[in-house]
């Protein structure tokens, strides 16, 4: 699953349109428990990015 879902997050997360973009932050929370500590990392790194 995880490997499935965390290059989604980063292909949605670049999206134009915001509904692609409200999409990645919904799977982060999915995905966030269940990744490592450095993806974690990348996780919130994207997060970041969608929230400004």
């Amino acid at each position: 699953m995880v490997c499935e879902f965390y290059p989604m997050i980063e292909r949605l997360s670049c999206g134009d349109w915001f509904t692609s973009r409200s999409a990645a932050c919904s799977l982060i929370s999915v995905v966030y428990p269940r990744v490592s500590k450095a993806s974690r990392a990348h996780l919130r790194e994207i997060l970041q990015k969608l929230a400004m």
